[in-house]
């Protein structure tokens, strides 16, 4: 990914980050100095709103007593900080994205001046569950609209006074609310 946000940008807003939350674990101080520092690599660092569904992430939460930071690489999930420090450099080629988690987060113009997304590197379990769920939407709306149809053709039989009609339509009706 490209990044159009700049280490000096990034830089600033993980200094503010400290200035305003600076009772945060050691470590997470500790890694986020190290990401302000020449060797921090920020140029692989990315901040994004929702960690979800990327393969390196870290979440740095302010209010969170149990879990102030989490690492994710793949399957593994840990609150270890040293993990994150040895996997951003490690994993040379890889961008970690960070989800910082703070009050106001939502209106907060530091936090909206760095993050960025990139949907091509979701990973493929997310996308495949989208994929599941759109075919899941698709095929709903066309039963709702077999149901409709049918009822309306069964009305139809009805002020027809066709009862054969009407009989073989609810039983396809019958059949398919059966499906549900």
């Amino acid at each position: 990914m490209i990044s159009t946000v700049t280490n000096d940008a990034k830089r600033q807003f993980i200094a503010r980050f400290l200035e305003e939350y600076p009772n945060q674990p050691k470590e997470v101080v500790w890694f986020l100095n190290y990401l302000l520092s020449p060797l921090g690599q920020l140029d692989r660092v990315h901040f994004t709103l929702d960690e979800t569904g990327y393969q390196h992430t870290a979440t740095i939460e302010v209010e969170s007593t149990v879990a102030p930071f989490l690492y994710r690489k793949n399957k593994l999930v840990t609150t270890e900080v040293e993990r994150a420090f040895h996997g951003l450099r490690l994993l040379e080629d890889e961008p970690l994205y960070i989800e910082c988690r703070f009050p106001g987060r939502e209106w907060d113009l530091a936090y909206a001046a760095v993050y960025e997304e990139d949907y091509a590197l979701k990973c493929e379990d997310e996308q495949n569950y989208n994929r599941v769920i759109s075919e899941e939407m698709l095929r709903s709306l066309e039963r709702q609209q077999d149901e409709q149809r049918l009822l309306q053709l069964i009305d139809e039989s009805l002020d027809d006074h066709d009862y054969e009609r009407f009989v073989m339509l609810q039983k396809q009706y019958t059949r398919l609310k059966g499906d549900d």
